[in-house]
């Protein structure tokens, strides 16, 4: 008997598997349980004490997405037991993944076992809308490396933390964007002429040069000659009075 007593941690009976707190069945025991038997592990069926009727294992789908050589992420998910397996070969800069979409349409209640987080997605917002995607589906996700290696169930705690480190992102930038903005915009254009500039400008004017050859007998940064209409621009300003 491998299970005598009901979960602690959701209070489901000895026998019945471990619930989310929506009511669905967990993805794994929240207790070892089954875990103490080592044989036990990595079967698909399992007579469960009490019902008398074997638990049959959701089908696991593996995906995987590379634009160059995915073969690394095929030999780990054929060796993480996935039925069928769908590939992208697509870099960064595509957004469309269609053998994804083909995944989550073939298999409705599975797991979709991926090598990483970043095969599953690019970017957070991308990541929500998958796992949105996901969790109508009922597609559980398993993620074979990585920090966040596990399964995870995309209604759960772990992708609304993911929302929420998104949304602060997007405040981030937004913040950073305006204040970029006002700051430029309290500290106006700069000046492409100095004083010195704008006085040999003047010098050359009065002295009846026209105002192209001025602009291509000054120069300005970079090395460059100033365009007709900037001296123009710099000869209207009001001559500064020294008190």
């Amino acid at each position: 008997m491998i299970e005598r007593r009901a979960c602690p941690t959701c209070g489901v009976p000895a026998g019945s598997p471990c619930r989310t707190r929506n009511g669905i069945v967990a993805i794994k025991y929240h207790t070892p349980r089954l875990l103490l038997a080592p044989e036990l592990r990595d079967v698909v069926e399992v007579d469960i004490a009490q019902s008398g009727r074997p638990w049959r294992a959701p089908p696991r789908v593996g995906y995987a997405c590379d634009p160059a050589d995915p073969s690394p992420q095929l030999d780990a998910l054929r060796a993480a037991h996935c039925g069928a397996v769908f590939t992208d070969l697509v870099g960064p800069r595509v957004k469309a993944r269609p053998e994804l979409a083909r995944a989550m349409a073939t298999a409705p209640g599975a797991t979709l076992v991926v090598h990483e987080l970043r095969r599953l997605a690019r970017n957070s917002a991308e990541l929500l809308a998958t796992a949105a995607a996901l969790g109508a589906a009922d597609i559980r996700i398993d993620l074979l490396t990585g920090p966040l290696a596990g399964r995870h169930d995309p209604a759960g705690e772990f992708f609304a933390v993911l929302a929420a480190a998104a949304e602060l992102d997007r405040d981030h930038v937004r913040a950073t964007t305006r204040a970029g903005q006002q700051e430029a915009a309290t500290r106006g254009r700069p000046r492409l002429f100095d004083d010195e500039l704008l006085a040999t400008a003047r010098a050359l004017r009065d002295s009846g040069v026209p105002v192209p050859e001025i602009a291509t007998r000054l120069t300005v940064r970079s090395d460059r000659h100033p365009s007709v209409a900037s001296v123009y621009r710099a000869l209207a300003e009001p001559v500064a009075v020294t008190p």
